[in-house]
């Protein structure tokens, strides 16, 4: 029988050298492009409706792996930074909205080159709100007007007072 046992742990150890083989270092290509024309995508940002001085940050994939990426706000060309595309053909950038923007609709772009060599564009929609969020209406500092009116009626009061008693000593005459 115990023969049997080392040739089953034998066995057991043979399968599994057979599974494991030396590592190799991994090498990541990225899917090419065989169209000439530039190729286009949808860029991910973390918040569509944004206002002059947001930070938001501006992702995606698919451009040659060491590559530039150049973000912009359009229309207009507004530059708002760079990145460049990892080993896996992403990026990522933290872009901040200029505080020069109107409110509007607007497309952020990330334009590089994708791994065939060809220009690769990809875009997202956003919407640039009013600085500051809403307009301010009415007042802060409504105290001087509280006292005012306070005032107004306590000089009501007394003048309801002086007129009633005007009124009741004329009738007791």
């Amino acid at each position: 029988m115990t023969a049997r046992r080392l040739a089953t742990v034998l066995a057991v150890l043979a399968a599994t050298a057979v599974g494991y083989a030396p590592a190799q270092a991994q090498t990541t290509t990225c899917p090419s492009s065989t169209t000439y024309a530039p190729s286009s995508g949808t860029a991910t940002v973390t918040d569509s409706t944004v206002t002059p001085g947001q930070t938001v940050t501006v992702s995606g994939g698919g451009f040659a792996s060491g590559s530039t990426v150049t973000i912009s706000l359009n229309p207009g060309g507004t530059a708002l930074g760079s990145d460049t595309a990892g080993a896996d053909c992403s990026f990522s950038a933290a872009v901040t909205i200029p505080t020069s923007v109107l409110a509007g609709s607007y497309t952020i772009q990330a334009s590089g080159t994708d791994p065939s060599g060809n220009a690769r564009v990809l875009s997202a929609a956003v919407t640039v709100g009013a600085a500051g969020g809403l307009p301010t209406t009415g007042s802060n500092n409504t105290e001087p007007l509280t006292v005012a009116g306070i005032g107004l009626i306590l000089i009501g009061a007394a003048a309801v007072v002086v007129v009633r008693r005007r009124r009741s000593q004329s009738a007791l005459d």
